[in-house]
């Protein structure tokens, strides 16, 4: 299944492995996917992809502790849930200032998009929001050395390393836990 923009999108860390239910032929859901925190041994993320908010809490119980987000755009490169051949994501979450929303939004467009767009191996994503203030910027890249390599390109043309403006997370992809 494609791609499209005002797809519900959940996001839920764990501190092991979970035991992630298989979720069928659930209506409204599209795909899944997720791995391990490079950094927090056991440390776990998944990312489920719903077609709306509604189908997602029809769908039965809801996990409490996962966030989620409405996607708003893709990045370069374009996204399929199903991140075929991706072996990293990156997770930026920003939670954003009152009246700031516009600031952060205008920076992806301006800052990370343009360089995200020329990074070999970089394979597409999406930016997300929750309300006016929470974003959450997803990339998704064929490997570990291929995101380094992009970082490095990036601090040498800026002099210094990229500025992070929130949380981030990078995340061995487990392709067994994709649906």
């Amino acid at each position: 299944m494609g791609y499209r923009v005002g797809v519900l999108v959940t996001w839920t860390r764990y501190d092991e492995a979970p035991a992630l239910v298989d979720p069928g032929a659930r209506p409204g859901f599209i795909a899944r996917a997720g791995g391990f925190e490079r950094g927090r041994p056991g440390a776990a993320h998944v990312l489920e992809f719903w077609s709306d908010r509604f189908a997602y809490h029809d769908a039965g119980p809801v996990d409490a502790s996962a966030r989620t987000f409405i996607t708003r755009r893709e990045l370069s490169g374009g996204f399929q849930p199903r991140m075929t051949g991706v072996g990293l994501l990156r997770l930026t979450h920003v939670r954003v200032p009152g009246g700031r929303f516009g600031e952060v939004i205008d920076r992806a467009n301006r800052r990370w998009e343009p360089a995200l767009a020329v990074a070999s191996g970089m394979l597409g994503g999406f930016l997300a929001e929750e309300g006016n203030s929470e974003v959450l910027v997803l990339s998704c890249w064929r490997t570990f050395d291929d995101h380094e390599r992009y970082r490095a390109e990036i601090a040498a043309r800026a002099g210094e390393p990229p500025p992070t403006p929130g949380e981030q997370v990078l995340v061995d992809v487990v392709p067994e836990w994709g649906r």
